[in-house]
Order: structure tokens, then sequence, then C-alpha cells
């Protein structure tokens, strides 16, 4: 079972400034003993994060955090 969740953010005039799709996957470790709904839980939670991170994330870089994910910095590094 996976789950695949798209959101989208608009502004009060209703253009969108935002777009993310993002899965999740009952076969990923976090997921393995969870219900169905918490597969769909996690790409919503994912989804919206990156849409926000689209819009705020260099805010975190202007104070010196890093804007990546934990989850893709250990994706690179064959984690």
């Amino acid at each position: 079972y996976f789950a695949k969740t798209t959101c989208i953010l608009h502004n009060v005039n209703g253009t969108e400034i935002s777009r993310s799709t993002m899965l999740a996957d009952k076969s990923e470790e976090f997921l393995k003993d969870k219900d169905d709904f918490a597969t769909m839980g996690l790409s919503e939670t994912r989804a919206i994060a990156r849409a926000v991170k689209n819009i705020y994330g260099y805010l975190l870089v202007a104070i010196g955090y890093q804007a990546t994910p934990l989850e893709e910095i250990n994706e690179k590094k064959g984690k």
C-alpha cells in the first residue's frame, strides 16, 4: 500500500504559490507495523512540509540552518 498526496498553497488572491506531491509506502521501516491511514497521514505531512519549505526555506538558510530534511540527507549519504 502506498499513498500519494499533493498539497497546493494559494495566496489570498487565489494564486498558486507552492505545490508539492509526496509519497509514503507501507514498506518503509517506520510504517511497517502501522495501519494504512498512517501511510496516508505521512504522505500528507511530507507534502505539506515540502510545500511550506518551498516558500520559507530561504529563511532557515539565512539564519544558518540547513533547509534539507533529514530523510533526504540520509538518502544522499546512502543510509
